[in-house]
Parts: structure tokens; C-alpha cells; sequence
């Protein structure tokens, strides 16, 4: 079966953004679905007052998702955040920054962690897309 999927990448920050890897990993996480996202990396005031104004936590985060229907997202990313994280954990920019994309898609699907094992099912199906796209988590 053939699935019609987009993605838009906009970047509103100094970093260099690695497009093909997400695009390579939006196409493995989304083979059996049909979705249309919008992916924004914005800075780290921007990602901190959406986090508040969405969320209610006046405090930074590396990734909110945001369905916009039954077939479309957005999802914004703070590579601020993301660079951090990535030299606390040994790992590239590049591979942050797909595991976060990675993240944020589960959340358009469905995949929470608010319990134990929903965190469980969702870090699986993450380990899974990254092992499938060969990314280092």
C-alpha cells in the first residue's frame, strides 16, 4: 500500500539542520501511516514560552509535539537543547537531534510516556525506528 506522506523542515536558528537524516528517519517511522509534518527548530526563548503558553511549565524543553488533525503535526525542536544533551550523552548533534524528531513523531502517534509502561512501549518503538535508520542512540 502506498502512503502519501510530507515533511517540511524550517529552521530558525544558527544550526545547521541535518535534513537527510530526518528525512530518512521520517520515512522509516511513518511506512505504515499516512502523514503530512512540519518540523520548526527554533531557539531557546521561542521553545520556552511555548512550552509554557502549551504546557503550563515555565521552563526549557528539547521537543513538543503538536497534532493538527487526524493525518498532520508539527513538531518543534530546540537544537539548543539538543546540543546540550547531545554532549552530556557522547552522542552527535545529528543523532540528538533525529532521536528528538524520532520522539516527537511517536507523540503525533499516539505514544506517551505519563506511565510506566506506555514509556516503556514508546522508548521501544524509538529504540526501533533509530536501530532501523542504524543511528546511535
Amino acid at each position: 500500500m502506498f502512503h502519501n506522506n510530507s515533511l517540511a523542515i524550517t529552521n530558525r536558528t544558527r544550526y545547521v539542520i541535518p535534513r537527510s537524516l530526518l528525512e530518512r528517519v521520517f520515512r522509516i517511522a511513518v511506512k505504515h501511516h499516512t502523514i503530512d509534518i512540519s518540523v520548526v527548530f527554533v531557539g531557546n526563548c521561542t521553545m520556552k514560552a511555548l512550552n509554557k503558553q502549551w504546557r503550563g511549565k515555565d521552563a526549557q524543553t528539547n521537543v513538543l509535539a503538536f497534532p493538527l488533525g487526524k493525518t498532520q503535526g508539527e513538531i518543534v525542536i530546540n537544537p539548543y537543547q539538543a546540543e546540550r544533551e547531545a554532549k552530556n550523552t557522547g552522542v552527535s548533534f545529528a543523532m540528538r537531534a533525529a532521536y528528538l524528531f524520532v520522539h516527537g513523531l511517536l507523540h503525533l502517534q499516539g505514544y506517551n510516556h505519563e506511565r510506566e509502561k506506555e514509556a516503556e512501549k514508546m522508548e521501544k518503538k524509538e529504540r526501533e525506528i533509530m536501530q532501523n535508520a542504524k543511528i546511535k542512540m
